[in-house]
């Protein structure tokens, strides 16, 4: 707002703040997002039921629990996996002796789950040891079938895994022969159509715990309830930052949530100047 009816000299404070040149606010922005770039910076969260629920669950997972991670959807690129997939990779390999089987029955899923491993800091990564700790199976075509296979028999559908071992001289496989070996599933696909096939094997016919991330509440809502026993853990960008909150991980979540909340806080004292100097001026005779 330029105020226009005074001259420069008997503006007042609220007049000159109105004639800022906008460049001024521009320059803070960017000072801002570099702030927070270099800073651990954040803000208060939510706390979804179904984001606490999931990560107690996981705290409680005791050594030589079996984690099963199916990542089944387009592939992702590393900011994406990153946004997603990071804060619960990192919890997992934080969790001494937990023992995590990532098979894909979705062709792109083992490029999601090799950038998932990627994404670790060197000095989380080492926290667990391939073949000991964590095994890639690789990709299996069939969907339904294929699942309700690998259930029955893993060595039926994954008899090497993803490098080309077989399954029996990995130490960590050697008690691992079928889904009744399985502590939980957590399960990503492309569309929630594919739900069905994993809740009917993975938890229909053998009980496992299962959980899902990605697809919406409302997709969800139809299967829940024919589910007692679930663990859920749904709408991505939200419960991602929460994730990390619960984490104590300043990760690109919690950076991106802190540069809104600042920026909303930016715009709103904006807001508030704008409106008390327009006020001022108004009682000066303004128009």
């Amino acid at each position: 707002m330029r105020v226009t009816n005074m001259t420069k000299e008997k503006q007042n404070i609220w007049a000159r703040i109105s004639n800022l040149d906008f460049r001024l606010i521009m320059y803070a922005l960017f000072f801002i997002m570099i702030l927070l770039a270099l800073l651990p910076i954040t803000f208060p969260t939510e706390k979804h039921p179904e984001v606490v629920d999931f990560y107690n669950y996981v705290e409680t997972l005791k050594p030589g629990d079996v984690f099963v991670w199916d990542c089944s959807v387009l592939a992702y690129s590393r900011d994406t996996l990153e946004l997603y997939y990071k804060p619960l990779a990192l919890h997992l390999w934080s969790r001494p002796g937990v023992k995590i089987l990532f098979p894909a029955f979705y062709a792109d899923g083992v490029l999601n789950e090799v950038g998932i491993i990627d994404l670790m800091p060197p000095e989380v990564k080492k926290l667990k040891t391939y073949g000991v700790d964590y095994v890639l199976l690789g990709y299996a075509p069939g969907y339904e079938t294929a699942i309700a296979a690998y259930c029955r028999d893993i060595r039926s559908v994954y008899p090497r895994d993803l490098y080309g071992t077989p399954l029996d001289e990995l130490p960590m496989m050697k008690t691992i022969h079928s889904a009744k070996d399985f502590t939980v599933v957590y399960a990503t696909y492309q569309v929630a159509a594919l739900l069905d096939a994993s809740i009917r094997v993975y938890y229909g016919t053998y009980g496992v715990p299962f959980a899902e991330f990605g697809v919406s509440p409302l997709s969800w809502s139809t299967y829940a309830p024919y589910i007692p026993h679930i663990i859920q853990h749904y709408t991505m960008n939200t419960n991602t930052v929460e994730y990390e909150a619960l984490l104590g991980y300043v990760g690109i979540n919690m950076k991106n949530h802190a540069s809104i909340n600042i920026i909303n806080i930016l715009i709103l004292v904006l807001v508030a100047i704008g409106n008390v100097g327009w006020y001022m001026d108004k009682r000066r005779g303004g128009k």
